[in-house]
């Protein structure tokens, strides 16, 4: 643990910019963001801190960045799973800004039919 943070202190005191392009990258984001919601999902379900749909849906975000985490991991493991898992990747990085336009449009329409009733 030591030897990370000096690591990261280190290249923060070197250059910033060194810093952001090092350490924050999406899989250290998804770790981070796994960690932290693993940790309040805890503390919702032994201190009922939130209402019971919120928690569900914390849950739910928990259990999505723990998969990524697993397929991440058995990437490393199988040779065959790998070339799917950096498949389904590059897919997904194709059509993210479809998907960023439809949920735009999903989003519209269920505004324009909430507030039309």
């Amino acid at each position: 643990v030591f030897k990370e943070l000096s690591k990261v202190f280190s290249n923060l005191a070197i250059s910033t910019s060194l810093y952001w392009n090092k350490f924050i990258r999406h899989f250290n984001l998804i770790d981070l963001f796994s960690i932290i919601f693993v940790v309040l999902s805890m503390l919702v379900m032994f201190k009922r801190v939130i209402d019971e749909d919120y928690s569900i849906i914390l849950l739910a975000m928990t259990q999505f960045l723990i998969c990524v985490k697993v397929l991440g991991f058995m990437r490393m493991i199988n040779v065959q799973l790998a070339t799917f898992v950096l498949a389904f990747i590059q897919i997904i990085r194709d059509i993210i800004l479809f998907l960023l336009v439809l949920l735009v449009v999903l989003v519209g329409f269920a505004q324009m039919f909430a507030t039309g009733m």
